[in-house]
C-alpha cells in the first residue's frame, strides 16, 4: 500500500497533468477558432457560436448589432431605433419609424383613438419587413385594406417568442388593442433556447411547470465584447459540440416546442387579461412557400393541436401562396419576403379578421 507521501506526490503530478492537457485544450481551441475556415466549419445552432462571430464582427462597440437602425435594449437584448425618416436600407430600401420605434413614422399614443379598432403585430423580421420598404410590410398593407383599423407593427428581425413576450408585456398591452396578432415564423421557437441571437438576449426557462426568466437586465454592448474577450474557447468548443448533439438527436426540437408553447401560453393569457382577442397567423417562409401539398406540415400541426387546444383563432396561410403559385406568382425562396408576399399575407390575415369579426370601423384621422 503507497504510503501518505507517495500517494500526495502522485495527486499533485494527476492535477498538474491535468492542467497542462486543459491548457493546452484552451491554446489550441483558441488557435483553431481564429482561422476562419475552422471557425465556419464548426458553425452550428447555438449560443456560443453565434457569441463569438458578434464578437469577431464587434470592433466597434458602438455598431455592434446587426443592423445600423438596432439599438440596445436591457430587457429585450435590442429593439428597433426610434425617429428614424427614410433611411436607406436593405440597399435600396427605405425605412421610418416613430417616436417608440415602431416601423413607419406614424405615431400611435397609448390612449385609444375614437371610433377606431386597433391590432398589435408581433413577430420576427418577416412582420417588421426586412428587405422591403414601410409601405410593402404586411402590417402597412393590411392597415390599408382595413379602413377604420389602426395596425401597431411591433416586429422585430431576429426575435423569438420571448422577446416578443416581453415586448408584449412591457409595451404591447399599453396601447390597449382589440387584437394582439402573432406572426409566426416557424424557427422562431428555437431562439427561445439561446442566450445569444444577433446580440445577447434574455432566456426563459420552465422551472416547476413556470416560465423563469433569465439574462436581464442584458449586458451593454462593451461590456459583453470585453466578456467575450475573456471567455474560455475550450468551453465555447465543448458548448458547440454539445449543442451539436442536442439538435442532431431532436432533444432541442423538443424543449423548443414546449417551451414554445408555454411562451404563447403566456402571451394569450396577457393579451385575454386586458379584454383583447388573440390571433396567430402562421407565416409560410423560404421553400414552405413551394409547398402545394394540402395536409399540414409538421410545424402546421404543430401549431394547429396549440390553437385547438387553446382555444386561440389560428390562420394558415399557406394556402393562399399555393393559389398564387397556380396563378404563376414567383417567390423568393432563399430570402426574405418582398412586396409581394406581404400583400398576399395581407389579403388572408384581412379576410380572416373580417370572417371573424374582428375588424371593421371607419378610417381614423391620424398625423403621419
Amino acid at each position: 500500500m503507497p504510503s501518505a507521501p507517495s500517494h500526495a506526490r502522485r495527486s499533485a503530478q494527476y492535477a498538474a497533468l491535468a492542467v497542462v492537457a486543459l491548457c493546452m485544450f484552451e491554446g489550441s481551441a483558441r488557435f483553431a477558432l481564429h482561422w476562419d475556415f475552422v471557425f465556419r466549419h464548426v458553425k452550428g445552432f447555438d449560443s456560443a457560436w453565434q457569441r463569438l462571430d458578434w464578437a469577431r464582427r464587434a470592433d466597434d462597440p458602438n455598431h455592434s448589432f446587426t443592423y445600423s437602425f438596432d439599438v440596445y435594449n436591457p430587457r429585450r437584448g435590442w429593439a428597433v431605433r426610434p425617429g428614424l425618416r427614410a433611411v436607406r436600407v436593405f440597399g435600396t430600401e427605405s425605412l421610418s419609424t416613430n417616436s417608440r420605434g415602431l416601423r413607419e413614422a406614424t405615431e400611435f399614443p397609448y390612449e385609444r383613438t375614437p371610433g377606431a379598432r386597433r391590432i398589435v403585430l408581433l413577430g420576427d423580421s418577416y412582420t417588421f419587413g426586412d428587405e422591403v420598404s414601410d409601405e410593402a410590410t404586411y402590417a402597412h398593407q393590411l392597415e390599408t385594406l382595413l379602413p377604420g383599423t389602426e395596425i401597431l407593427n411591433l416586429g422585430v428581425h431576429g426575435y423569438g417568442h420571448d422577446q416578443m413576450l416581453l415586448y408584449l408585456a412591457d409595451e404591447g398591452v399599453r396601447y390597449r388593442p382589440d387584437v394582439v396578432l402573432l406572426g409566426y415564423v416557424w424557427f422562431d421557437m428555437h431562439r427561445g433556447l439561446f442566450q445569444f441571437n444577433n446580440y445577447a438576449k434574455p432566456r426563459f426557462t420552465i422551472e416547476h411547470g413556470s416560465l423563469e426568466l433569465h439574462g436581464v437586465p442584458v449586458p451593454e454592448p462593451a461590456a459583453e465584447l470585453a466578456s467575450e474577450k475573456r471567455a474560455s474557447r475550450a468551453a465555447e468548443v465543448i458548448e458547440m459540440m454539445s449543442e451539436r448533439i442536442r439538435w442532431n438527436t431532436g432533444i432541442n426540437d423538443r424543449r423548443a416546442l414546449a417551451l414554445s408553447n408555454a411562451l404563447m401560453d403566456s402571451m394569450v393569457v396577457l393579451t385575454r387579461s386586458i379584454g383583447a382577442t388573440p390571433v396567430i397567423a402562421y407565416l409560410p417562409v423560404l421553400t414552405e412557400l413551394l409547398d402545394t401539398t394540402s395536409a399540414l406540415s409538421e410545424h402546421e400541426r404543430a401549431l394547429d393541436q396549440f390553437c385547438s387546444t387553446r382555444r386561440v383563432d389560428c390562420v394558415f396561410l399557406r394556402p393562399r401562396f399555393t393559389e398564387a403559385l397556380r396563378q404563376g406568382a414567383t417567390f423568393h425562396t432563399t430570402t426574405h419576403w418582398r412586396a409581394l408576399e406581404h400583400r398576399i399575407a395581407a389579403e388572408g390575415i384581412r379576410d380572416f379578421l373580417v370572417a371573424k369579426g374582428l375588424a371593421g370601423g371607419q378610417a381614423p384621422s391620424r398625423a403621419r
